[in-house]
This record gives structure tokens, C-alpha cells and sequence, in this order.
């Protein structure tokens, strides 16, 4: 038989144990591209869905984005979408286009366009941000946004208008779609 000590410091002991700190689960986590996102316990699949589902937004065919040319930049619309806040996001299984976070593409329901695919806008364009310190960067799913929609519209129909008026660039537009 154990002694009254013997049993009062094991019995101590097991206490310290149990009040021992665990880890606690990292702040965010860092992706294989470098990355970094807060921990809200999303897998990357549950992410790569947020930003890309299309929810019945259709604001354009796709092939009328991708083939526009900015009047800003002389380059594709869609490319360095990050001028107007939006973040870049990788082409992968549900984001074929490489379309930033908050875009999608998706094929029309509508019975006039039916089956074409359409871009249009996720919850995820206003409600995932980032935020950097000394060139390093968190995104935070669920916060606000920094996109300049406004921007965008401006730029978007500004293009679309001198393309409308100018036969030749018209021209190579609808033959790219």
C-alpha cells in the first residue's frame, strides 16, 4: 500500500497534467502557393467553392469579357483584375478561367441564352479581404472586401463603348467570340 504522501503527489502530479496548456490551433494557416488564410476551419475544397459557386448571377458572356480590351491597360479586361481590388485566385477544378476570388462562370439558365456561359459575381467578392504588413498577407473569408466595383462598371462599359464604335476592334471582338 502507498503512502498518504506517496498517493498525495501522485495525485497532485495527474492534476498538473490535466491543467497542462495545449496548443492551440494556429491564427491561420499557410497554402502551398505562400498564402495565408485565417483560420475559420474551411477545407481547400470548401474555399475553392465560396469563391467560384455561381449563385445565379449572369452579368456578361464570358467570351465577351475575355475578349475585350481595356482602354486603361490595351490588355484583356479580365487580366490584372487585382487594379480594381479583386484577388487573385488560381485556375483549378472550380475556377477553370483563373477568374479572380468572387467571379464565376457558369452556363445561362436563361431561356434566351441558354448554355452560354455566363460571368457573373459570388458572395465572396465583397466578403473575402486580405490585409498585408511588411509584404506579408493574411486573407480573411467573410471580411470586407476592397474591390472597386464602381471601377470596374466605369472601365467595362468605357471599353465596351469605344469597341462599339470602332468597326475593326467590333470586329475582331465578335470573331474572338
Amino acid at each position: 500500500m502507498l503512502s498518504p504522501r506517496v498517493r498525495f503527489a501522485a495525485l497532485c502530479l495527474a492534476l498538473l497534467a490535466g491543467c497542462a496548456r495545449k496548443p492551440e490551433p494556429p491564427a491561420y494557416t499557410v497554402t502551398e502557393s505562400g498564402t495565408a488564410y485565417s483560420a475559420n476551419g474551411w477545407s481547400a475544397a470548401e474555399r475553392a467553392e465560396y469563391y467560384h459557386l455561381a449563385e445565379g448571377s449572369e452579368l456578361m458572356p464570358y467570351l465577351l469579357a475575355a475578349n475585350l480590351k481595356s482602354i486603361k491597360t490595351g490588355k484583356p479586361f479580365l487580366e490584372n483584375m487585382e487594379r480594381f481590388g479583386f484577388l487573385p485566385d488560381a485556375t483549378s477544378s472550380t475556377n477553370p478561367h483563373g477568374l479572380p476570388v468572387g467571379m464565376t462562370v457558369a452556363r445561362s439558365r436563361n431561356a434566351s441564352a441558354k448554355g452560354i456561359e455566363m460571368v457573373g459575381f459570388s458572395c465572396a467578392t465583397c466578403h473575402a479581404g486580405e490585409i498585408a504588413y511588411r509584404g506579408k498577407s493574411v486573407r480573411i473569408d467573410g471580411a470586407p472586401a476592397m474591390v472597386d466595383l464602381q471601377g470596374y462598371q466605369v472601365e467595362f462599359q468605357a471599353s465596351l463603348d469605344v469597341t462599339l464604335k470602332d468597326p475593326a476592334t467590333l470586329l475582331a471582338l465578335v470573331m474572338a467570340m
